[in-house]
């Protein structure tokens, strides 16, 4: 059954916004930063992280399904996640990693990418603490 657009467009605002979650996470993050206080900045932060992960399982899934509307709607959201992510990691870059949301096997070779890296580019032996720090 083909549905009309305009029951197709009405369904689709029904799918979650990310907008109003990114704008409160943003308002906590400003709040801590203005506080000085670190942890709350990484709670706002992972707060926005986890509703990205979810986001990406969501869009994967959709893309996958071929459920274009829930799919566009998806990166919609994963747009609106990544930017307040990135501005929070900008601001406070000690405080708060680089909005980078991998799949397990994906940060699995990110790591290993990144340790191979540290190693090949120092011309001695490191201990464990210096090549984490690398």
């Amino acid at each position: 059954m083909v549905q009309e657009p305009a029951v197709a467009g009405a369904r689709m605002r029904n799918y979650w916004q990310a907008q109003g979650i990114a704008e409160l996470a943003l308002g906590q993050f400003a709040t801590a930063t203005e506080e000085g206080d670190r942890a709350g900045q990484r709670r706002a932060f992972y707060l926005l992280a986890g509703y990205y992960g979810r986001t990406c399982r969501i869009a994967q899934s959709a893309l996958a399904d071929r459920r274009e509307p829930l799919a566009q709607a998806a990166l919609r959201n994963l747009i609106a996640l990544h930017r307040p992510l990135t501005q929070m990691h900008r601001t406070a870059p000690g405080a708060v990693p680089l909005a980078l949301i991998l799949d397990r096997p994906a940060r699995d070779q990110f790591a290993r990418d990144l340790i191979v890296r540290v190693l090949s580019e120092s011309h001695e032996s490191l201990l464990d603490s210096a090549i984490a720090a690398g």
